[in-house]
């Protein structure tokens, strides 16, 4: 399954310091289609910079969308309360192809879906208290991450709006990211060793 988006995205967990955090969203990763890998970040083209758009751009904005999120957490003072947040950035997309990543379009429907999905996989997993209410935190926050463009004439499916500050600040990384000067947000330090960014 997903070893191309967990070889690509994987670094991107190290930053948490519970281990087993880092190890369920690295299965995570790998649970996911290889194809997703490959996506652009949107396949209109409309609401994502240059490089999103390109072959892999689903990889590139969500290295852009995490270390946006990191600046935003680090500038108000940082800590592991800020996890969920951190978590939501690298996830919060992966449902924008369908479950198998094989739609030719972007799912409106995608925070729901990306929720579920999320939801599913760690429900079967041995989790603490602790660790079980920072995942649903996630859940919550990849649901509510079109902030508030909730509906599409393309879509009867109205999206749950963000209206938490948590909330409101992944919305705000995701609006940030996707912009066109986003370019210079995502460097090698955001690349795995022998990459090349784009």
């Amino acid at each position: 399954m997903g070893e191309k988006l967990e070889k690509k995205l994987g670094h991107l967990t190290l930053s948490f310091s519970d281990i087993k955090v880092q190890t369920i969203l690295r299965d995570y990763l790998k649970s996911l289609p290889d194809v997703l890998a490959e996506k652009p970040a949107s396949s209109s083209g409309k609401h994502h910079n240059p490089k999103d758009n390109a072959i892999g751009g689903l990889v590139w904005h969500t290295r852009t969308i995490s270390r946006v999120a990191a600046t935003l957490i680090e500038a108000m003072g940082g800590g592991p309360q800020y996890d969920h947040i951190r978590i939501a950035a690298i996830i919060h997309d992966l449902g924008k192809y369908g479950r198998d990543g094989t739609s030719s379009h972007t799912v409106f429907e995608h925070p729901i879906l990306g929720g579920e999905m999320f939801r599913e996989f760690t429900s079967k997993k041995r989790l603490d208290t602790k660790t079980r209410g920072l995942f649903a935190d996630v859940v919550r926050l990849v649901e509510r991450h079109h902030g508030r463009y909730v509906s599409s004439k393309y879509s009867k499916t109205v999206l749950p709006k963000a209206e938490r500050v948590d909330e409101l600040l992944l919305h705000f990384a995701d609006m940030v990211s996707a912009a066109p000067y986003a370019d210079f947000l995502v460097d090698e330090h955001d690349c795995i060793p022998g990459e090349i960014p784009f």
